[in-house]
């Protein structure tokens, strides 16, 4: 604060110049004297020279609810509040008496996108934007208002949608987003996409678990024999940007939708899912499974695999077993057939988890497919992902913890439940 240059306006070296006049400066530095709860960092005195110049400023409170959190003091003086974590910086930051504008300074999209949504502010900027012209939405005290509005035809005055222009390298915004600024405005659009054995009905219980404010749309994968031929079959049938969750084979399929059309794609999360090829070992046991369909022993095999598809204490849930043998059924072998030939083909597409959109790395607690340690330990690895395990579920976890993977998809969204 000390290298800031205070001086001239009209002086090209000038950084901060005065303000207006004697009352004015009086008022910000009475919010500079000794007050309980609110030390003074740096600054806080008037400079002494013609003029109303005052010290750049830094405040420090113990609380939100001091004054000088809680009053517009129109001057050079910034307040810092410590929080805990993110979460509480947004309670902090939305239990302020104003909201015309929230900035918010991260190098972790998820924040990001959890403050546009969570941010109860008109106009929201983050470190990645510069020149942000969202529509004017304020709230509470400050502007005309969305109770108080004198323009009732205008919705641009009233309503709460953010626009994130980012600046970011090649290698992190592919295809539209490009190396100069380029608006994103984020959807609430959610797409699922089911594994192996699996059809839509996997996530039933997801999608009625899911918040109001999310539009989810379930797929079923066609029966192909690449995960890239799956992804350019499906993509005429998404919405134009989304956010997308791959179950399982899912997983390998999402990587492919993002690979495809990555300008389209708001963040991604694998769900009991890895983005690694098949080894050596695995393309053996494929191998094996195809052999058993060509027999006709696709159900029997199948109906054997239930003990490593669900947490043991759910292997009793009579309705839950039925359930997955009717999804089974609709299913069917020849389906199978297809998928696991598109499982052994696809590539390594771990490169593509860089950073660069809101992850989520989901794992269930008893999975055997995909175990927790090995999950957790390819998250580590994608810059700013969350990572979370369901407790007390095996690798159908979207079956058997519907509402514990919603919640985590709801939160990976920065949608309020």
């Amino acid at each position: 604060m000390h290298a800031i240059v205070v001086g001239d306006p009209l002086d090209m070296a000038t950084e901060m110049g005065p303000l207006a006049y004697a009352a004015h400066r009086d008022r910000v530095l009475s919010h500079c004297q000794p007050q309980p709860g609110v030390s003074v960092v740096c600054g806080g005195q008037a400079l002494q020279r013609p003029g109303y110049f005052m010290q750049p400023t830094v405040l420090l409170a113990d609380s939100h609810d001091a004054p000088v959190c809680q009053e517009e003091i129109f001057g050079p003086v910034a307040t810092v509040l410590v929080y805990d974590d993110f979460q509480d910086a947004l309670r902090i930051a939305n239990q302020t008496r104003y909201g015309l504008a929230g900035y918010v300074w991260t190098n972790r999209l998820n924040e990001m996108t959890a403050a546009s949504q969570q941010l109860r502010a008109g106009r929201s900027d983050d470190q990645f934007a510069h020149g942000v012209r969202p529509a004017h939405a304020v709230w509470r005290l400050q502007g005309v208002g969305r109770r108080a509005r004198r323009h009732r035809g205008h919705r641009a005055l009233y309503s709460e949608e953010k626009a994130w222009p980012l600046r970011c390298a090649p290698s992190r915004c592919p295809g539209a987003w490009g190396t100069k600024r380029s608006e994103v405005r984020m959807t609430n659009d959610l797409v699922l996409v089911p594994g192996l054995n699996n059809t839509r009905a996997v996530f039933d219980g997801v999608m009625a678990a899911l918040p109001p404010g999310i539009r989810a749309q379930a797929v079923d994968n066609p029966a192909l024999d690449t995960v890239e031929a799956i992804a350019q079959a499906l993509l005429p049938t998404l919405p134009a940007r989304f956010w997308l969750a791959g179950f399982s084979f899912g997983g390998y399929v999402a990587l492919a939708l993002l690979e495809a059309a990555p300008e389209r794609v708001q963040g991604i999360a694998l769900l009991c899912s890895a983005p690694f090829a098949d080894s050596p070992a695995a393309a053996s046991r494929r191998m094996a499974a195809l052999e058993a369909v060509a027999q006709g022993r696709y159900f029997e095999m199948i109906e054997a695999q239930a003990a490593n598809a669900f947490h043991p204490d759910s292997l009793g849930n009579a309705a839950l077993m039925q359930a997955r043998r009717a999804m089974v059924r609709d299913y069917g072998p020849d389906r199978y057939a297809a998928h696991v030939r598109a499982t052994a083909a696809r590539p390594d597409r771990m490169h593509l988890l860089d950073g660069s959109r809101p992850t989520l790395v989901l794992a269930a607690s008893h999975d055997q497919v995909f175990a927790p340690d090995t999950v957790a330990h390819y998250a580590a690895a994608i810059p700013g992902a969350s990572h979370a395990v369901v407790p007390d579920a095996g690798h159908l976890a979207p079956m058997e913890k519907p509402r514990e993977v919603a919640q985590h998809l709801a939160r990976w969204m920065g949608v309020a439940g």
